[in-house]
């Protein structure tokens, strides 16, 4: 009996692996693959052009290069040099897509994992040396760090329509670099030279709590904690931020307004939605 399970077991094994060996000799990614993804994106609101073939990577994967992703985020295209990606088989028995992935953009790597159910989502990403300085935002006069990024982002947004549930860290590193002319209270910050940024967030309970925000630079360095309440619709979300600044009297020679406005113990807030600072 024993015999018979384990014959029938190995008959089972031997069919599974030559129908995935015969779909992937047989697979047509560019007929199949590419039509579908950027339809998907056209329904995030983003535009996918893949000028190149998408080749075959390992059993259930396509790569691709020169990938340009237009989203309303940035003013420019994203030019993704080369992005290989693989969906994981077994999770789809469970009625999930599970995409393994990296991309090799502006001199500097993204990599991870999504996991996207009908209700949940769970990602683990990497950003290494990212130069953003190559990217431009969407909205003109924007909080923008024009400097390399480096940072790990581990969430898990389940339910998706439930931010009350949600979960994870961020943390991540920039420069050197600088902060290019913003819009402040009404007028506009000149430009701020950056020795380096380092952030690090919490996600729990329907809140972000930003624990650290810590900006060395020789003009404007700053330390800062705030929250994010946190809504499905992202840009919605509320945040509420205090920091303590420290212009050098160079830098505030350039800024006359901001020597009125500047509280004596050089606390300011800042109280708005994410759509202000990310853009519409």
């Amino acid at each position: 009996m024993r015999k018979n399970i384990l014959t029938a077991l190995g008959y089972l094994a031997f069919f599974i692996f030559s129908f995935l060996l015969s779909l992937y000799w047989t697979f047509d990614a560019n007929h199949i693959v590419k039509p579908r993804l950027i339809s998907e994106a056209l329904k995030l609101g983003y535009q996918i052009e893949i000028p190149d073939a998408l080749e075959k990577y390992r059993l259930s994967g396509v790569q691709s290069r020169n990938v340009v992703l237009k989203t309303p985020f940035f003013a420019t295209p994203v030019k993704i040099e080369e992005i290989k990606a693989r969906l994981s088989l077994l999770p789809l028995v469970l009625g999930r897509q599970s995409v393994k992935f990296s991309a090799t953009l502006y001199d500097g790597t993204l990599s991870g994992k999504v996991v996207e159910g009908k209700k949940s989502r769970v990602l683990d990403l990497e950003a290494k040396n990212i130069d953003l300085s190559k990217m431009q935002p969407g909205k003109e006069n924007s909080l923008w760090v024009m400097a390399k990024l480096s940072g790990k982002a581990d969430l898990n947004l389940t339910p998706k329509d439930d931010p009350k549930k949600w979960k994870g860290q961020i943390t991540a590193k920039f420069g050197p670099g600088k902060l290019p002319a913003f819009m402040y209270h009404g007028f506009q910050v000149p430009e701020v030279k950056l020795n380096a940024v380092n952030l690090n967030v919490s996600v729990l309970s329907g809140k972000a709590d930003i624990k650290t925000l810590e900006v060395k630079s020789p003009d404007l360095p700053c330390e800062g904690k705030g929250e994010i309440q946190l809504d499905a619709a992202l840009k919605s979300s509320q945040i509420q931020f205090r920091a303590k600044i420290d212009p050098s009297p160079e830098f505030m020679g350039k800024v006359p307004t901001l020597q009125g406005l500047l509280p004596p113990d050089k606390n300011i807030s800042y109280n708005g939605n994410l759509a202000a600072i990310l853009g519409p």
